[in-house]
């Protein structure tokens, strides 16, 4: 509950870019405290700013906020499709792969056409619908739907991956940000990510030029956690020798 609350306060703000305590409270039908907490909480995660009385989005404006997205998606975006080609390159005939929830991981599985004894474990319904026009092998996570990203998260989601092994896990995330990580809008979608990782032999990240310094709500990875970094465009330079750094290969695939 109060982690949709944060998000609606996000998102609130981000429209409005100031508001006061008070609007706040009328918005999500909470006391004035309980905003009050709220907004220090924000304010400590660096997500919005606090001022007297109110709030106000970064200066910056790095929020993201999370989107619905449709087949069409799924469809059309070709810098996202280039990304997801390259990520189904590092896969073999006879593995077993995690592909977690975004647009940009399902483009893969039309690229994975071919392989031979591939299973995909997915908490992903858009990654499920298109393995399933591509006829292959799906694990699928079950859980409480998250609507925002049409995925599988809780409990029972995080119980299940957890009994489970890959070889590889590809996801994508809605914020990369030197001091803060690699970000996600949802709790419960990040938890499914860390243990995605946790259970994985190498995991693989797929990041369009738009989530580079941006900050999301809850970290759920360094990027030295990653072995790949998949883009679209080059890195600059300060950001580009950290993840280097990190031990973490940048593959750009430019249009």
């Amino acid at each position: 509950m109060q982690e949709k609350r944060l998000n609606d306060i996000l998102r609130y703000v981000a429209e409005r870019e100031m508001c006061t305590h008070e609007e706040l409270c009328r918005f999500c039908g909470v006391s004035l405290s309980t905003i009050k907490r709220d907004v220090q909480m924000l304010a400590d995660r660096g997500l919005l700013t606090r001022i007297r009385g109110g709030a106000k989005a970064p200066a910056d404006n790095m929020i993201d906020l999370p989107k619905a997205i449709s087949r069409e998606q799924l469809r059309y975006q070709s810098n996202l499709d280039k990304i997801a080609k390259r990520a189904a390159q590092l896969v073999s005939d006879n593995e077993i792969i995690f592909l977690g929830s975004g647009v940009t991981v399902a483009h893969m599985i039309k690229h994975l056409r071919g392989y031979r004894n591939l299973t995909v474990i997915t908490n992903s319904i858009y990654v499920m619908q298109e393995a399933f026009q591509y006829d292959i092998n799906v694990l699928m996570i079950g859980g409480t739907l998250n609507r925002n990203t049409m995925s599988y998260i809780g409990i029972q989601s995080i119980n299940q991956l957890k009994d489970l092994n890959a070889n590889a896990a590809f996801m994508s995330c809605n914020g990369i940000a030197l001091m803060r990580g690699i970000t996600n809008s949802s709790e419960m979608e990040a938890d499914i990510k860390k243990i995605a990782i946790q259970v994985s032999g190498k995991s693989v990240l797929l990041a369009d030029s738009e989530k580079f310094n941006k900050i999301s709500l809850y970290t759920f990875a360094q990027m030295g956690d990653f072995t790949s970094l998949i883009t679209d465009r080059p890195i600059d330079e300060p950001m580009a020798r950290e993840i280097n750094d990190a031990g973490t290969e940048i593959v750009v695939v430019e249009e």
